[in-house]
């Protein structure tokens, strides 16, 4: 009957320490993953590219004495063209609202709703980065801008990446009769244990 017992006993051990070990392995590979369809493009990250955006994009005739086979020309010269992610068609849902990452933090990709009284814009759409820790946001960044001046002839737009290593770049630029300039571009890390966005680089024009 001892023998039994210390049988049953030891095989209860024995499930215990089996499950313990199989829960460490599930821990230390549960390497959280970034959602591929929303981040963006990747050419944002590249600093010799955003530095030929005024260069290559900014027109060298006037805006309106153009045909359209130069329109064309311009466009295809401009080094803007190389982004190829659809920003436009992934965020247009109103209601937009993607968590993207989950580890340490959350990340939120949550659209901004557009305020047309203070706005001056014609319109506007917004998508925010939010960061969630311990389940209460932490910061929030905007990472996706487009404003339009209809009567100007004028829009802001801003584009962003982020990598998997939490690594983030903005692009913000403008297009108007002198064609597409920089305004700015921007580098984050953001912090996997705080939440927080850290300014690591800048270029302003």
């Amino acid at each position: 009957m001892k023998t039994k017992i210390i049988f049953y006993l030891l095989a209860i051990i024995c499930v215990f320490l089996a499950c313990k070990k199989e829960k460490a392995l599930i821990q230390s590979t549960n390497i959280a993953v970034l959602d591929s369809l929303y981040v963006g493009d990747k050419n944002i990250s590249n600093k010799e590219f955003i530095n030929r955006i005024n260069e290559s994009c900014l027109l060298t005739h006037p805006y309106f004495d153009r045909t359209e086979k130069q329109m064309d020309i311009d466009a295809k010269n401009c080094i803007l063209s190389k982004i190829s992610y659809d920003y436009y068609a992934t965020f247009h849902d109103s209601f937009f609202k993607k968590k993207i990452y989950s580890s340490n933090i959350e990340l939120i990709l949550e659209k901004k709703e557009w305020d047309s009284f203070h706005d001056a814009a014609d319109l506007s759409t917004q998508i925010n980065l939010i960061t969630i820790k311990n389940h209460k946001r932490t910061d929030s960044l905007n990472v996706y801008l487009e404003k339009i001046y209809s009567e100007a002839l004028t829009a802001k737009i801003r584009y962003f990446y982020l990598d998997r290593k939490l690594n983030l770049w903005l692009l913000t630029f403008i297009e108007d009769e002198k064609g597409n300039h920089l305004e700015s571009w921007k580098k984050y890390k953001i912090n996997s244990q705080t939440g927080k966005f850290e300014l690591v680089d800048s270029i302003e024009d």
